[in-house]
């Protein structure tokens, strides 16, 4: 995740929020201790509003022996992965309360950052992660962009999905932070990873830039694996990947072939990022690598990779819609996409 932690000033509002986080509990013999009933903190606003940064602070601030910090969209790999290990083994209990309750018990601070239910198969998950949180008293920090009773998407039809929100909503301190400026455009002028003309020599340049001394100085197409499938690639060294737009998006592809990109590859080259005009009819095949594209940016600024892409247009004009949540949803790859242009630098 993008995080400057040597200029960590936070202004008026996240100064309270900070504070008021802070004086709710303390550390006292590798033990947290509460000043009321309440262990969990509920951080929620718009994006680029600092909700990551104050609770990354606090985290990092707390000095304890087992405390961990996950991405939501890795917390649900991590645990989908380890009880599907479980049953390949044989194991004959409830395997998704023993892959919970060892993460539970092992860490008395957890973080999940970037708190959002989309997947029906996660409601279960995160309900039984939440009662094993209760039951063993963990102090417990969520950020999102939703309060507790827009925390899953709307296409999830499930009576258990509130269960979630009664649950945060008795158990939390459910803090807003809207101080109306995203901090992720800030001080931006003169930086820029955007190529408008002469893009094939610029990217045959920036690709030369980062290869490692050991490789190829010339960039040779051909073709990497993801998760057990080849992907088409414009060239690509040990660290180094020059994709385009509609190999990486336009494809059958998943969060979880992005997550191994960029885990494998700390420089990402991405060639050719279309407008997205979704106001037809027929538009599902360009929502689908929208949708690609949104879920490549969350993996890409998670791990804090360098990233290089052209566009056919400004970052605020490249999709146009009239449906309200593709809307609000692109406002947190917008902001992310600035961020990564401010720590790049030119």
């Amino acid at each position: 995740m993008y995080e400057d932690k040597k200029s960590l000033v936070l202004d008026f509002k996240q100064e309270i929020v900070y504070k008021t986080i802070k004086s709710s509990f303390y550390i006292k013999k590798n033990k947290v201790l509460y000043k009321d009933n309440l262990r969990w903190f509920h951080l929620w606003g718009p994006v680029g509003r600092g909700k990551s940064m104050i609770i990354g602070k606090i985290f990092r601030e707390i000095d304890i022996d087992s405390k961990t910090r996950f991405h939501y969209q890795h917390l649900m790999k991590e645990i989908h992965k380890n009880i599907f290990i479980l049953n390949k083994n044989g194991y004959r209990g409830n395997s998704a309360k023993e892959v919970i309750s060892k993460i539970v018990k092992t860490n008395k601070v957890i973080y999940i950052d970037e708190f959002f239910v989309e997947d029906i198969a996660d409601i279960m998950i995160i309900n039984l992660f939440l009662s094993f949180v209760y039951k063993y008293k963990r102090l417990l920090f969520l950020t999102s962009n939703f309060d507790p009773l827009n925390i899953y998407s709307k296409n999830i039809k499930s009576d258990n999905r509130n269960l979630i929100s009664e649950n945060l909503l008795q158990n939390s301190k459910v803090i807003g932070l809207d101080n109306s400026v995203d901090y992720r455009k800030e001080d931006i002028s003169n930086k820029t990873f955007l190529f408008e003309s002469n893009i094939d020599r610029g990217y045959d340049f920036l690709f030369k830039k980062y290869v490692n001394i050991n490789n190829i100085n010339e960039p040779v197409r051909g073709s990497i694996i993801i998760n057990g499938r080849l992907i088409d690639v414009e060239g690509k060294s040990d660290i180094t990947l020059w994709i385009t737009f509609c190999n990486l998006c336009e494809t059958n592809r998943s969060y979880l072939d992005y997550i191994e990109i960029v885990s494998k590859f700390k420089v990402v080259l991405l060639q050719d990022i279309p407008k997205f005009d979704l106001r037809g009819v027929n538009n599902n095949r360009e929502k689908d690598s929208l949708r690609r594209f949104i879920s490549f940016i969350d993996e890409a600024y998670e791990r804090s990779i360098i990233l290089y892409a052209n566009f056919q247009s400004s970052i605020d004009d490249l999709v146009y819609t009239n449906d309200s949540k593709i809307k609000n949803v692109f406002i947190r790859t917008q902001s992310r996409l600035y961020e990564m242009m401010k720590n790049i630098g030119a």
